[in-house]
């Protein structure tokens, strides 16, 4: 029957839902840092969540923008829009780092893993 059809749809892409957040939790957990590629909206939202996550004091872990070849220069452009109309504290921007290089990036994980 048709109803039963889409309860066990809906039924299952739920269930799959939460296996996949709880694959997700236990992967933040066992993390010592977190860096944002180049990519779509899944890294944005998984970034932005770990932002919200520092937030809340939920984890202290470190967190890097890899803005390769100026990749997330219209992001940067955006939280500082958020900033500027009120919807985003500055002292916000203390949860991320921005790094434009490998180098960089390495130097920094060393630090803050150190």
């Amino acid at each position: 029957d048709r109803d039963f059809a889409i309860d066990f749809l809906y039924a299952s892409a739920t269930c799959a839902m939460h296996l996949s957040r709880l694959a997700e939790d236990f992967i933040i957990l066992n993390s010592d840092a977190f860096i944002l590629l180049p990519g779509g909206f899944g890294s944005l939202e998984e970034f932005f969540e770990l932002i919200t996550w520092r937030q809340l004091g939920l984890h202290t872990k470190p967190c890097f923008i890899f803005n390769v070849e100026g990749y997330w220069d219209p992001l940067l452009k955006l939280i500082e829009n958020q900033i500027s109309e009120g919807f985003v504290l500055s002292n916000n921007t203390k949860f991320f780092t921005v790094v434009d290089k490998i180098e960089d990036l390495e130097e920094k994980l060393i630090q803050a893993l150190s």
